[in-house]
């Protein structure tokens, strides 16, 4: 401003800038010389009047600090920015994506059936949480599992017995001789049942001191290499004790035997885990023993027990019927007690094949059992005979068994099912028809069980057949089986009371249900000659 030095400056366009302002700061100024500027006016009144200072200071040196400062205050933020996403990115990896992969594994694992996977994350946070759940969740997964093969384990040991009784059978049809009776019953028992060894001991002039091989059949032992069972002595009197007593005695696990524990020593050397020495008789009194080996523990449970002992039972009556009849009557009696024989193997394995189902589904237990007394009272109503009432009874007991097919989870859920599990549910009937058809029963129980949910009208499943083609036992099953479901209780529902299943099954009466079937069940009821126990 040193060319204004003593110049009237009040009518520049400088001083207009300030022409309504007494004091304040223009930013957007320009200075004398028109260059921007920070321009800042102040008035003071003196004696002289009123004075004004007018100020401009250069743009460029005003803003320089300013960016300077923005400039370090940026980098600075873009350094906190960034230490800020690596931090986030730190955490987000290590709390969230490290656990979320675990979570992933963990349900990978699960799905191709390693049900002992856990992800083991204790915290309180929604992560945490989650984990607990799928923990819960696999260990409710492990223990059904678990549970499902004990269960199929059970079922597998039963059978074996129930092919060794079978076996046994077998060999009473076909044995002309004593001998040929008990070679027979040891190789037959040990081939079907998947055993060891199987021997076969008589007792000696001094039945006290030993037994007499009479047959054995082995697959691990050698003439070299031979468990004794003859003699008492050797830690082997507990043979001798259930031959004198005649009370079967069961060893399960033979490396962990503490009554009998030479016994178990022995018998463990040739790896037999389990053995059972059940007696045999003749005329009463006991003869001798048939020991049998197992290379599991735990083989011989009460049921394998109860069918062995009847295994022993017709070794012992063939034994009996070689000694004293003849051929005429020893035919007669073979057949008669053959198919005794026979029907009680049958019934008892329907009913512990039931009874295996019925654990795993605790609220439909007792089921398939009340579904049967009803079924046979009913069948007894209409004037069938004992033979098919007792036939339609057994189909009964066993009219759920493809429930073994469907998850336990799903039998016990306590909602209302979605489509694909009710289509589950539904199935098990074409797996009961599978797990019974190759079974040859005096009766059509598979189709029977097959047909129960078929329906007069067609509406039924799983084949839609209608009136005509449905067998008459079939139609018994239906009703008898809707009113126990409808009267009993269920996961998702109470019992409905016994006048909403009378309800249901009149209302149905000819076009869903056999009119007959109907009015029978209807009579037992309301006359007090039938409840379920």
């Amino acid at each position: 401003m040193t060319g204004s030095i003593g110049k009237d400056i009040t009518r520049s366009r400088y001083v207009q800038q300030f022409h309504s302002r007494e004091r304040g700061a223009l930013l957007n100024g320009q200075d004398f010389e028109g260059k921007p500027a920070l321009l800042i006016s102040q008035s003071f009144k003196t004696g002289s009047g009123l004075v004004t200072v007018l100020i401009d200071y250069p743009l460029q040196d005003v803003l320089r600090p300013a960016y300077s400062a923005l400039i370090r205050g940026l980098s600075f933020s873009f350094v906190e920015f960034v230490l800020l996403i690596a931090l986030f990115y730190f955490l987000t990896e290590k709390y969230v994506l490290k656990r979320l992969e675990v979570h992933k594994k963990a349900a990978t694992a699960m799905t191709e059936g390693d049900y002992s996977v856990r992800i083991g994350d204790p915290s309180g946070d929604e992560l945490g949480q989650l984990s607990e759940a799928f923990d819960a969740m696999a260990d409710s997964i492990q223990q059904r599992d678990m549970k499902i093969q004990a269960v199929n384990d059970e079922l597998a040991r039963v059978n074996r017995a129930l092919k060794v009784l079978s076996a046994g059978n077998r060999s009473l049809l076909f044995a002309k001789s004593e001998q040929e009776l008990l070679d027979r019953i040891c190789r037959e028992i040990v081939e079907a049942g998947d055993y060891l060894g199987a021997w076969i001991g008589f007792s000696g002039p001094e039945p006290d001191k030993l037994l007499r091989t009479a047959a054995a059949y082995s697959t691990c032992e050698t003439p070299d290499h031979k468990m004794d069972w003859n003699k008492a002595g050797n830690g082997l009197e507990p043979v001798m004790q259930a031959v004198r007593t005649g009370q079967e005695l069961v060893i399960n696990d033979t490396l962990h035997e503490s009554v009998h524990r030479s016994l178990g020593e022995q018998a463990s050397k040739f790896g037999y885990r389990s053995i059972i020495i059940l007696p045999l008789h003749f005329e009463g009194n006991p003869i001798g023993a048939l020991i049998l080996s197992a290379r599991e523990a735990n083989e011989f449970g009460s049921v394998q027990v109860q069918y062995l002992k009847e295994t022993a039972s017709d070794t012992s009556f063939g034994i009996e019927m070689l000694r004293t009849k003849g051929e005429k009557n020893r035919l007669a009696l073979l057949e008669g007690h053959h198919e005794h024989v026979l029907r009680n193997s049958l019934e008892d394995a329907l009913r512990a094949i039931s009874i295996t189902i019925e654990m795993r589904d605790p609220y439909t237990a007792g089921h398939q059992h009340r579904v049967a007394a009803l079924a046979q009272a009913i069948s007894m109503e209409l004037g069938l005979s004992e033979d098919d009432a007792h036939g339609i009874y057994l189909a009964a007991i066993v009219h759920d068994i493809g429930k073994i097919n469907v998850p336990a989870e799903i039998l016990v859920k306590p909602s209302r099912l979605t489509d694909l599990e009710f289509a589950m549910v539904k199935n098990h009937v074409v797996s009961s028809h599978e797990i019974l058809k190759g079974i040859r029963f005096p009766w059509p129980i598979a189709e029977m069980v097959y047909q129960h949910y078929e329906r007069l009208d067609g509406s039924g499943y799983p084949n839609g057949i209608s009136d005509g083609e449905i067998l008459f036992g079939a139609r018994i099953l239906a009703v008898a089986d809707v009113v126990e479901a409808i009267m009993s209780h269920r996961p998702y529902r109470p019992s409905l009371g016994s006048e909403v299943a009378f309800g249901e099954i009149e209302k149905g009466k000819i076009n869903l249900y056999d009119e007959t079937v109907v009015d029978a069940c209807l009579r037992l009821f309301r006359e007090g000659r039938f409840a379920f126990q």
